[in-house]
């Protein structure tokens, strides 16, 4: 019982062996999924001038938003000289690890220059909170890294 095997029928099992693991490897990235961190990173990319430029005025306030969490709620703090100037944005909660649980809320403070926001609705893990506002006719940019569990 002794089978032996010549150069030719090894190098057809060989071949054989590629092409079944080429193909299982085609099956198998065929059915990942993936998820880009922007849909439009490319048109992003262009307008990130005016992102630094945004930063840099930030930098230059007197005075931030401050950004308290305390449990299930996020606490934003905006400075009583901005209420003056009738400041409008937004608070985008962005998920590195899975845009679709990405979150935009207005800016909404209050009176006092407070605004709560709920994070019970969120689920758990690490967000950057983008902040982008609007004062005298001037964009602003503030980001800060929010943990939620």
């Amino acid at each position: 019982m002794n089978i032996h095997f010549s150069w030719g029928t090894g190098l057809l099992i060989f071949i054989i062996l590629f092409i079944t693991a080429v193909i299982g490897f085609f099956v198998f990235s065929s059915y990942q999924e993936f998820i880009l961190v922007e849909e439009d990173y490319y048109e992003k990319e262009i307008g990130f001038q005016q992102q630094i430029d945004k930063m840099n005025r930030t930098r230059l306030l007197a005075e931030r938003i401050i950004i308290d969490q305390e449990g299930r709620f996020l606490t934003v703090n905006v400075p009583l000289t901005f209420l003056q100037d009738s400041v409008k944005g937004t608070l985008h909660f962005y998920r590195p690890s899975d845009a679709r649980l990405d979150e935009f809320i207005p800016l909404l403070p209050d009176s006092s220059g407070v605004q709560q926001v709920d994070l019970e609705n969120f689920k758990p893990g690490k967000y950057i909170l983008k902040m982008n506002w609007e004062m005298n006719s001037l964009s602003y940019y503030q980001e800060q890294t929010v943990i939620i569990k």
